[in-house]
């Protein structure tokens, strides 16, 4: 019998747009393993909205992220598993899953999504995170760590690379992810020309840049290609991690400022504060300082290099398979 899954998610300006791509992931490796899948969303970025419908996925659009509707609620009772990623979906609406599904399960990050809890599975892919963020919760099982990261099927699909550190002129990476903070996007516009004007190439992408210069699904390579990224502190790190890229990670919203901390404190990343004052000279003078310190940007590499490996998404396929 073919196992179905239901994935509640939303993705927007307003809650960022990693929530839908880690859901993507999701979905990608169940339908690997000869699922089918159905997303329920109040809000989805285009770009993963066409990557699902690419892969056959059947997507229930929502008018509010509170809506329970009579298809979502025969979804629920037709499938396997119902997952939730949003921190925005009410408790209420994991109950009634709960009631008409046989296995429920969310993707979380330190326990910021709605309370009470009550699942069979719990995903927080963070590192730092301990099972002492979730207990007070009622969870069945817990994936907790990197080792759970959930990556797109590119990730699993090609072997991390095995990074030389370029000096001279570099690709240079910006990400703001979906969510906007005006502070951070002009500190890295601003950083980006004066970039540019050295002779760097310079990719821009984020709802706040101009029109990025491939499509969606090309990030990955860009990733491997690039020497240095600036980013939100967000689930785009560990694409960067396993793709060796050294990191600037930049937290946009308070759920992001723990990643930045424990990736700087691994010697993964450099975290800066953008609430900080003098934000934008720290930014400047620490993009200058990694240009000019190849031996810096490896070790970076290096430190990465066994966090992150690409299979998070099997993994927690292979656990809820094994729990139907």
């Amino acid at each position: 019998m073919t196992p179905r899954l239901v994935v509640r998610v939303d993705g927007s300006r307003e809650v960022g747009f990693g929530h839908a791509v880690r859901s993507l992931a999701l979905v990608q490796a169940w339908l690997d393993q000869g699922g089918v899948a159905t997303v329920a969303s109040a809000y989805l970025p285009d770009s993963v909205r066409q990557a699902l419908l690419g892969e056959g996925v059947q997507i229930i659009g929502l008018p509010s992220v509170d809506t329970v509707t009579d298809p979502l609620l025969e979804l629920f009772e037709q499938t396997d598993w119902a997952i939730f990623d949003s921190y925005v979906v009410p408790a209420q609406v994991r109950e009634l899953a709960k009631e008409r599904c046989p296995r429920i399960g969310m993707i979380d990050d330190f326990a910021n999504s709605t309370r009470p809890v009550d699942l069979d599975l719990l995903v927080d892919q963070n590192l730092g995170v301990v099972p002492e963020c979730y207990s007070d919760d009622r969870v069945n099982s817990l994936l907790l760590g990197t080792r759970y990261a959930l990556l797109r099927r590119f990730f699993r699909s090609t072997v991390s690379p095995r990074r030389r550190t370029s000096d001279g002129r570099l690709q240079i990476l910006f990400l703001t992810g979906g969510s906007r903070h005006p502070i951070v996007v002009n500190a890295f516009r601003g950083a980006a020309g004066n970039l540019r004007r050295q002779g760097h190439h310079v990719i821009a992408v984020g709802g706040d840049f101009s029109a990025p210069q491939f499509d969606f699904d090309d990030l990955p390579r860009v990733m491997i290609e690039t020497d240095l990224a600036v980013t939100a502190a967000g689930s785009t790190c560990w694409e960067l991690v396993w793709a060796g890229t050294p990191v600037i990670a930049v937290p946009i919203a308070d759920n992001q400022k723990p990643i930045a901390k424990h990736l700087a404190e691994m010697g993964v990343a450099e975290s800066l504060d953008p609430g900080a004052r003098g934000f934008r000279n720290q930014l400047s003078c620490t993009i200058t300082g990694l240009i000019g310190a190849p031996e810096c940007r490896q070790a970076m590499t290096n430190a990465g290099r066994h966090l992150v490996d690409g299979l998070g998404a099997e993994r927690v396929v292979a656990s809820m398979l094994q729990a139907a």
